[in-house]
């Protein structure tokens, strides 16, 4: 757990053999690129610990997908372009996430995240040294997921990409 640039919280989930080289290779990537590594507890405040089920949907099954999501207890259901994403309780997360397969099959993805309480927006600066920082934790073997309570405007990762 750590802060990024303009004081963005991001979670860091990483697998390993050797916890002091992995701790050392993220503390290295928060440090260069403004950001500090924390201790446990520091950024997970700002975070719940939540279920993610995701379905693509065509127009024909949207709606049957939403009423099921809540009839067997989601906490959250949104819906986007073609996508429909099933928010549950820790607790209750494989037995929803079983009960859809069931009826509507396998879901894109189906994980356990941290989902923000909420989101800061960052401007074009900070914005560059943290895509700059999430680059270098994706390319660090150990590191298995990253989440963050960021924002991106999408005008200004296109002028920095």
């Amino acid at each position: 757990e750590g802060y990024g640039p303009g004081g963005s919280a991001i979670i860091v989930e990483a697998l390993t053999d050797n916890r002091n080289r992995t701790a050392s290779e993220v503390r290295a990537s928060f440090a260069k690129f403004g950001g500090s590594l924390g201790e446990k507890g520091s950024v997970s405040y700002l975070f719940k610990n939540l279920g993610q089920i995701v379905y693509n949907t065509d127009l024909n099954n949207d709606e049957d997908i939403l009423e099921f999501a809540i009839e067997v207890g989601a906490l959250d259901v949104n819906s986007y372009k073609n996508t429909i994403e099933i928010i549950t309780d820790l607790s209750t997360f494989n037995e929803i996430r079983e009960k859809l397969e069931d009826k509507f099959g396998s879901s894109e993805q189906a994980e356990i995240v941290w989902l923000p309480e909420s989101l800061i927006s960052l401007d074009e600066e900070k914005s560059a040294s943290l895509l700059k920082l999430l680059e270098m934790l994706d390319d660090c073997d150990d590191v298995q997921n990253v989440f963050g309570n960021f924002e991106l405007d999408e005008k200004i990762v296109e002028n920095i990409n």
